[in-house]
């Protein structure tokens, strides 16, 4: 039998799968089949289109070590400014991808199944991520993953923490099954905190939002000097309701994957986003809407604000199938550069096969109005002052759009205090 040849920036991670035999989640023949796939696609370059401004060879071309169970538990207020506060929640804490019961509590104490997926029994794939290799590398590799089952309308939010506190060339693949039972309701919450030093952080998150439920899901992305590669892959029933929103603030590498696809009729897709970057941090937010179904509405608007030597990316994508008659989406990205040195590489996309459909996006990218710049500062306003009122009344569009007055306000806060950390920064 002739043994496999690898591309050189594959054999690392082939020696860790290697390693892991017998360990992790799902069959090793499901494992292997990952990894395969993974080895196929290879690590993307900016040559591949969906990865054209998103380098991410220097992280994911070198050897990683798997994470391991962390020696140490974080004391609780590492995190507690993460939380928001005066809003109740139910508290989900995962120390470098495994669970921490004692960090963790629940306040609806039924309607919530939270177990291991090793446990579950629920079979882990490789979801519908052509362009993504990291979706097959997580299931080929993840050692630590749940399932969060809702079978209920829940009267409290669930905030999970994702802890990272891994030192050095580290890579953790972690995945998440949430499930809305038909008729229930859930807001998510997740943040992160990095406590370690040069970890990749590859995590995939399926989300099946069942018939007439609702789900609203916030997901804050501050973390300083991560790297982030994500992808959430949402399957919405008939009459559901999804409702993100992404406040992304730092990290050294940030790639956002979220694809939402609509399997029943009448559903509602509310995509919201929000990127607040300086220095040399670089954020890409990648989304899909998958309209497979008639009479569904989605909703997208992102924007952005970028000094120093910051750069975005948004792709966002609208799918309209032949079937889909009687569909209405609409996308927009819009980006304010604070410096001459920051940049976005923006690319709304439509591809609609549907003749009855009311679909529009748009984009925009400039910096901030200068007649308005002068007539606050000619009104007593300092130049820090005026253009962190105009950026904050920018984003405030987006943030007025979340309907948890709660978790609204906790947002509203760290894009305050950012835009403030922005002003006049070149």
């Amino acid at each position: 039998m002739t043994e496999t040849k690898y591309p050189a920036e594959i054999l690392p991670w082939k020696v860790l799968f290697d390693g892991l035999e017998g360990q992790g989640i799902g069959t090793q023949e499901a494992r292997k089949a990952a990894f395969e796939a993974f080895a196929a696609k290879g690590i993307p370059s900016t040559k591949h289109e969906e990865w054209k401004y998103t380098s991410v060879l220097d992280i994911a071309g070198k050897p990683r070590h798997i994470a391991k169970t962390a020696s140490a538990l974080p004391n609780p207020d590492a995190w507690s400014s993460l939380l928001p506060a005066g809003v109740e929640m139910n508290i989900v804490v995962l120390i470098d991808g495994q669970f921490s019961d004692v960090h963790s509590k629940w306040l609806d104490q039924s309607g919530i199944e939270f177990v291991s997926l090793a446990a579950s029994q629920v079979s882990i794939g490789i979801t519908d991520a052509p362009e993504s290799p990291f979706v097959a590398l997580n299931a080929a590799l993840a050692n630590h993953g749940y399932q969060l089952h809702v079978r209920k309308r829940l009267q409290y939010p669930i905030g999970i923490i994702h802890v990272t506190t891994q030192q050095g060339d580290t890579s953790l693949h972690q995945r998440l099954v949430t499930t809305l039972a038909d008729g229930c309701s859930a807001h998510l919450y997740e943040a992160f905190l990095h406590l370690g030093g040069d970890v990749l952080l590859n995590n995939v998150h399926e989300i099946t939002v069942g018939n007439d439920a609702v789900m609203h899901h916030d997901i804050l992305q501050n973390a300083v000097g991560i790297n982030q590669i994500g992808f959430t892959q949402v399957y919405q029933g008939k009459g559901s309701q999804y409702h993100s929103f992404v406040l992304s603030t730092e990290g050294a590498l940030v790639r956002n994957n979220l694809h939402v696809r609509h399997d029943g009729q009448h559903c509602e897709t509310h995509l919201l986003g929000i990127y607040l970057l300086d220095g040399a941090s670089h954020v890409d937010n990648h989304t899909l809407v998958d309209h497979a179904q008639p009479n569904c509405y989605s909703n997208e608007l992102y924007k952005g604000v970028l000094a120093g030597k910051s750069t975005a990316v948004f792709n966002g994508k609208v799918m309209v199938r032949l079937d889909a008659q009687k569909t209405n989406a609409f996308q927009s990205n819009r980006t304010v550069l604070l410096s001459p040195a920051a940049r976005i590489n923006t690319k709304p996309q439509l591809e609609i096969f549907a003749d009855d459909v009311k679909c529009s996006h748009g984009a925009t990218t400039g910096r901030l109005d200068e007649q308005a710049l002068f007539y606050l500062r000619s009104r007593g306003l300092s130049l820090k002052a005026a253009m962190s009122l105009l950026t904050f009344a920018f984003a405030a569009e987006v943030l007025e759009k979340m309907s948890h007055e709660g978790m609204r306000n906790h947002f509203k806060a760290i894009v305050e205090a950012k835009l403030n950390a922005l002003a006049t920064q070149e």
